[in-house]
Parts: structure tokens; C-alpha cells; sequence
């Protein structure tokens, strides 16, 4: 490898790891874990997710899914942090 290819992981590297990108990174993250992890009828009827401050926040637009998936919430969050490799997760909320 030479030294471009070198410094040029070094600065993706240090890119993924700032605060200011880290967690935009793991939304999107979290966004593919999502989608990929759910049944086709989770998955249609999530209008948003998002991340911030170790939240997830699912926006669903059925209610009686909402309150399935509020029931489900440590599940969930075992599921997506065992996806990420690390307690990224702290607390998933449902709206």
C-alpha cells in the first residue's frame, strides 16, 4: 500500500470517528439496520427514523403497530445494537 492509500484511510478513519459525523453516520447505520432487519409491513409503515443522544426514534404511521413495537422496544434495541457491534443505542422511543 502506498502512502496515499495510507492517508487517505487515515483521514476516512478519523472522519467516521468526529462527533459531528459519528452520528449522522450511525443514523444512516441504524436506518439500514432497520429496514433490513424488519418485516416488509414494519418496514412500509415507518415514515422516519432518526438518531441522536443514544435515541432512536421510529415515526410509524399505524397505530396498533406503534403499540406492538412499544412493547417490543428492548428487543429492538438489543437487535440494532447487536447489528452495530457496540451499545451505540441507549433508548428506542416510538412516535
Amino acid at each position: 500500500m502506498n502512502n496515499q492509500s495510507k492517508n487517505l484511510k487515515d483521514i476516512l478513519s478519523g472522519i467516521v470517528k468526529d462527533p459531528k459525523y459519528a452520528t449522522k453516520i450511525d443514523e444512516k447505520r441504524i436506518e439500514s439496520i432497520w429496514r433490513e432487519t424488519n418485516a416488509p409491513y414494519i418496514v412500509e409503515r415507518t415514515t422516519k427514523v432518526s438518531y441522536r443522544d443514544g435515541k432512536v426514534i421510529l415515526f410509524i404511521s399505524s397505530a396498533p403497530l406503534k403499540q406492538e413495537l412499544f412493547q417490543r422496544r428492548s428487543e429492538i434495541l438489543t437487535k440494532i445494537n447487536t447489528a452495530l457491534g457496540e451499545n451505540v443505542v441507549e433508548e428506542i422511543l416510538i412516535r
